[in-house]
């Protein structure tokens, strides 16, 4: 407002052409300071994105590398569970036919427990193969949470970049 009390006084004494030239190299010079001013705003939005993605980063890989380890525990877990449950029901199959003295009988009882134990295994790959399972899918939806992470870092640093430049534009365009 002060400028242009400025440019309406002095243009009675310089006449409309000069004021409109002053006018103009001063219309020029606010826009490009604007400009430098959206520039070094562009230029920290950008290293702020920089920096919340590499946050967002180091972030992700601790939480897949403790997912990791959690999944090799349940693994671990799941395994040892099932060789448990493999080992007693092999003992119980094997139970009757020490117990047995008829010859007859203990080997009935053998052919039992063989087909047992032929059953205690394949329960016991059925439990690796499940616990593997569901541990394999517990870090793959953690992997995915943990690259959400940086998804949205990166989209929150591009929105800081699109509001930074639009602000910018919006002041520059503002200069008549």
């Amino acid at each position: 407002v002060s400028q242009s009390r400025y440019i309406k006084v002095t243009s009675k004494a310089l006449g409309e052409d000069a004021v409109n030239e002053i006018r103009e190299q001063v219309v020029e010079e606010v826009k490009e300071q604007l400009t430098n001013l959206k520039n070094e705003a562009l230029e920290k939005a950008k290293l702020e994105k920089e920096r919340l993605v590499n946050e967002a980063k180091a972030q992700r890989d601790k939480l897949i590398a403790e997912a990791a380890k959690q999944r090799d525990n349940a693994k671990q877990q799941g395994e040892t569970a099932a060789r448990k449950a493999k080992e007693e029901a092999i003992k119980q199959a094997d139970d009757p036919v020490s117990k047995t003295k008829n010859p007859l009988e203990k080997a009935g009882a053998k052919l039992a427990a063989e087909a047992a134990k032929k059953e205690a295994e394949k329960g016991y790959g059925k439990a690796v193969e499940k616990s593997n399972q569901e541990a394999d899918k517990a870090y793959g939806s953690a992997v995915d949470r943990a690259n959400k992470i940086v998804v949205d870092a990166e989209a929150r640093g591009d929105k800081m970049i699109h509001d930074a430049d639009a602000q910018g534009s919006q002041q520059i365009n503002k200069v008549k």
